[in-house]
């Protein structure tokens, strides 16, 4: 299936998406910050990266924006416990492929990489 990079920063998350996705037949790399997330890229080029928003020292909006800069169409999925109207319309303006809220259903997760996967495999 396809290469993905699971980027944030409470490990519990990376390793529950990792067991989640590699069920689906994904290889799943990680990354605990927006900075190591851009030098796997570098390294790995996935198919498809999900980050978490609030990561510290640089936040999932600013690596989409370092991401949009150099991989216009690496397809990219935000998750957030702290949905906000701003972020969300920031992250849909970076072209975001889909934009879940924490805690969000295992079926939820896989359908929105899947989606994904098919939207920018189409373009």
């Amino acid at each position: 299936m396809a290469n993905i990079l699971a980027v944030d920063d409470e490990q519990l998350i990376l390793t529950v998406l990792k067991v989640l996705l590699k069920k689906d037949g994904h290889t799943v790399t990680t990354a605990t910050d927006g900075s190591k997330a851009l030098e796997e890229i570098e390294r790995s080029m996935p198919d498809l990266v999900i980050s978490d928003i609030r990561m510290l020292p640089m936040n999932g909006l600013e690596l989409l924006k370092e991401i949009r800069k150099k991989w216009h169409d690496l397809p990219v999925i935000m998750v957030t416990a702290f949905a906000s109207a701003e972020a969300k319309e920031q992250a849909t303006q970076l072209g975001v492929g889909a934009y879940l809220n924490k805690p969000f259903g295992n079926d939820e997760l896989v359908n929105a990489v899947n989606r994904t996967l098919d939207k920018y495999a189409s373009v």
